[in-house]
């Protein structure tokens, strides 16, 4: 509706959060905690770290440095929309701190915002604000059922495969690269048991290990040592490209290399499923990131041999368009824990 996402009726909205019950048992399994249960008419579903218990909830808008300081200005302004208000007015005389923020934010209108096309950057200000300073213990792991914006061309739209708005079940890891592959594997393994309790088999499902695209953060010789094995590399004695291949092995999963498809901060396994024409379509991603730690000051050691490293993870991507695959390959016959009605007395009297 309004050119932006789909308006969810009744039955459908009853289905959409089915789906959720469910990421929310599978991510509470690799160690996200509920802390805001739902209510009648809306679920807001926010994940808190063990340690600590502290809530997690982002908003839609964020102001303009923070996604310069993310790298997502640079590399991802076409897919954002900005929001620019020239008629703002605030009370009283802003701080030292407040105007040097602004200048950062200038924009020829006046204050800039932007509406979030991803969690990340306001994942990376939680952690840095909250638990990264205060020596928590890792891994730190949060997720949120995120509403997402991204700017598409009209031609790009199709039903609910692609979006402009949409549920994003999005999370982020910090952890230290030691720690990494159990947690891939661990994402792996919860996104094989999603998939089949909703009717995919195994064959249905590709993965793809996808590399530096030609916009990347970086200089080439971080992603070479990061995507080549390489026992004298300064980053890390696990380096990415192995250690996404390590993974994928290890469960003994099949998966190709798409060169240049990777994310601006690092290589990533993307997951696809097929719509009813065989179209393959994105779902589940995990993306490795050298460089966003550091970027927001969390790493004092980001060339040591165990640097921090933040993994970005959604099993199903958009939520919207993981139900319309499940809704195509079930042809509108959908599991008894999915359907918006699962139980009905019939009373013959």
């Amino acid at each position: 509706m309004g050119g932006l996402g789909p308006a969810l009726l009744p039955r459908g909205l009853n289905c959409m959060l089915q789906l959720q019950q469910a990421l929310r048992s599978l991510q509470e399994e690799q160690g996200f905690e509920e802390v805001i249960k739902s209510t009648q008419n809306e679920r807001f579903l926010c994940f808190v770290l063990r340690i600590g218990g502290l809530r997690v909830r982002t908003g839609s808008l964020a102001q303009a440095y923070l996604w310069h300081r993310s790298g997502h200005m640079e590399h991802f302004a076409e897919n954002m929309y900005e929001v620019a208000n020239p008629k703002e007015r605030v009370n009283g005389a802003p701080s030292d701190k407040e105007q040097n923020v602004e200048t950062l934010q200038a924009h020829s209108a006046g204050a800039s915002y932007l509406l979030k096309p991803m969690s990340c950057p306001l994942h990376l200000s939680y952690f840095f604000d909250r638990s990264a300073r205060q020596g928590s213990v890792l891994p730190l792991r949060i997720s949120e059922f995120g509403h997402v914006f991204r700017r598409e061309v009209p031609s790009a739209l199709c039903g609910l495969m692609r979006l402009r708005e949409f549920t994003q079940d999005d999370g982020h890891i910090l952890c230290r690269m030691s720690q990494a592959l159990a947690e891939v594997t661990a994402f792996l393994l919860a996104c094989q048991k999603l998939y089949k309790v909703v009717g995919f088999r195994k064959r249905d499902i590709v993965y793809h290990i996808s590399t530096r695209p030609k916009n990347s953060q970086g200089s080439g010789q971080e992603w070479a040592q990061a995507e080549v094995r390489d026992a004298k590399s300064t980053l890390s004695r696990v380096l990415v490209k192995g250690l996404l291949r390590s993974a994928l092995e290890q469960l003994e999963i099949p998966f190709t290399v798409a060169p240049g498809e990777g994310a601006f901060y690092g290589p990533k396994i993307d997951i696809h499923l097929p719509d009813v024409h065989g179209r393959l379509w994105q779902t589940g991603t995990l993306q490795v990131d050298l460089f966003s730690p550091k970027n927001f000051g969390l790493d004092p050691t980001p060339d040591s041999n165990d640097r921090l490293c933040l993994l970005h993870r959604a099993m199903c991507g958009s939520l919207e368009r993981f139900f319309g695959l499940v809704l195509e390959h079930t042809d509108g016959h959908l599991p008894s824990w999915l359907a918006p009605t699962q139980v009905q007395w019939i009373f013959n009297c």
